[in-house]
């Protein structure tokens, strides 16, 4: 017959390793370090991202304002063309062709 053994110890059991707070400690500590190597890389990786997107933006930016810039001006000389064109001396007004008109008719 087996009696119940007093003691805490249990012959089926692996014993169970105790850390100290030392053991702990030093666990956390190269955890932390772990990490706050990750977040220190992943950091500056982030920073350079965003100077890298912000110099093609304003890239892109200097070229959509040279390309209107160009636009403006191409437009500017048709537009004075146009205007240079007109023969103002023999331009009459509008109510002097209307009053041709009407003399006409009459």
């Amino acid at each position: 017959m087996d009696l119940p053994s007093t003691s805490t110890e249990s012959p089926t059991e692996p014993e169970v390793h105790i850390k100290t707070n030392d053991e702990i400690l030093h666990d956390v500590a190269t955890t932390f370090w772990i990490v706050f190597i990750f977040y220190i890389f992943a950091s500056v990786a982030w920073i350079a991202y965003c100077i890298i997107s912000y110099r093609r933006d304003l890239e892109k930016l200097k070229l959509s304002a040279e390309k209107n810039s160009i636009a403006r001006y191409l437009e500017l000389r048709r537009l004075l063309k146009a205007y240079d064109s007109v023969d103002i001396e023999n331009l009459r007004t509008e109510s002097e062709v209307l009053e041709d008109t009407l003399e006409a008719s009459s």
